[in-house]
């Protein structure tokens, strides 16, 4: 399997997910600023990564793990209420 057609999809994904979420006019400004912010802080751990590599493996791996469930509760969270609101879906619901 290609990793790296893989790794693009789920940019597309994202890209197509984070776009619908804003205004048409603000689109642009919106999702570029967030690909900034997901850049930043991916750069940003990248450069602590070594040092806790270098003192505890398994610190990063606790780290990593919290990460995970952090993201998968805010996932199940934002679904739940998007059920419970009855949130319409901005891709499938749009008037284009």
């Amino acid at each position: 399997m290609n990793k790296s057609k893989s790794f693009n999809s789920r940019i597309s994904v994202y890209k197509i997910w984070s776009q619908s979420f804003f205004p048409t006019d603000a689109r642009a400004s919106v999702t570029g600023f967030s690909y900034g912010v997901v850049r930043a802080i991916t750069a940003l751990f990248s450069l602590v990564t070594p040092t806790i590599m270098a003192t505890s493996p398994q610190m990063l791996m606790c780290i990593l793990v919290v990460c995970v469930l952090f993201n998968t509760l805010f996932g199940w969270t934002a679904t739940k209420l998007i059920r419970k609101y009855h949130v319409k879906d901005p891709v499938y619901n749009s008037q284009n």
